[in-house]
């Protein structure tokens, strides 16, 4: 993996899953986009990998914490799953679990009818996390 320059695709592992990250990396990830300003459509947001790995641990597979980041955010706004008014606990559980989470890697330019991991799974799980059925 590159250690400089923009995040690349192509660096996900071609073995067909992401792999697992620290859920604690994940979360850094995801609340430095948040913070990222809006901009207008005709530009761009670009961001290199030195500014994720300044939020992840040392030694952290950057490009699999970013990929699953972006991923879980889409999922977790379509299903309503996180938003800011969270609790704490809901919060730690779902980012375990998005952590580690088998996720299919997307291929770049290929159409996809469904989700590239097994949605209804991790919401049953992330509800047996907290205690609910």
């Amino acid at each position: 993996m590159s250690t400089s320059g923009p995040l690349q695709h192509d660096q996900i592992p071609h073995d067909g899953f992401t792999p697992s990250v620290q859920p604690r990396d994940l979360e850094n990830v995801w609340k430095l986009t948040q913070d990222m300003p809006l901009v207008p459509p005709s530009q761009v947001n670009f961001m290199c990998i030195e500014d994720y790995a300044r939020v992840c641990s040392p030694g952290a597979d950057v490009t699999a914490v970013w990929y699953r980041a972006g991923f879980f955010r889409l999922l977790a706004e379509h299903l309503g799953l996180l938003n800011p008014e969270a609790p704490s606990q809901m919060r730690k559980a779902f980012f375990e679990l998005a952590a580690k989470f088998p996720l299919k890697r997307m291929e770049l330019g290929v159409r996809y009818d469904e989700w590239p991991m097994d949605a209804d799974g991790f919401v049953k799980q992330l509800r047996h996390a907290l205690g609910s059925r």
